[in-house]
């Protein structure tokens, strides 16, 4: 009997550490993957402001695809693991589209320097009434 008490007072022991050291998982958002979103939005549009969605369109859609379905999943409360998944493609995502820009700027140099000189006088307008 006594020993049968002992490992029923063991037992509930057990299950009470057991229930205490499991962490509950969260979905609420911590302040690293908000900020990690925050960051790759910014980087987004600095790439967006250099070109780089005109140079890489495929990675670049890509980028913006994977931001938008990290934005979501933290919207809907998906796992953080689930988020940062998301943001981690967008990121390996844009740089690969930043690597492409730069090897197509250096390829298309003399045919980016007379874009540029073209839009600068309004070549982009002639003949329209």
């Amino acid at each position: 009997m006594k020993t049968t008490v002992h490992l029923l007072l063991l037992w509930l022991v057990l299950v009470f550490v057991g229930a205490c050291a499991t962490g509950q998982p969260t979905t609420m958002p911590t302040r690293g993957t908000q900020e990690a979103l925050d960051q790759l939005e910014s980087d987004l549009a600095d790439a967006r402001s250099r070109d780089v969605n005109v140079l890489s369109p495929s990675q670049f859609r890509a980028a913006e695809a994977s931001f938008v379905k990290a934005k979501q999943a933290l919207e809907k409360g998906s796992k953080l693991s689930t988020v940062n998944r998301h943001i981690a493609e967008g990121n390996d995502r844009l740089k690969q589209a930043e690597e492409r820009a730069m090897v197509s700027r250096t390829i298309l140099r003399e045919t980016n320097t007379a874009r540029d000189k073209a839009l600068k006088v309004n070549a982009d307008e002639l003949g329209q009434p």
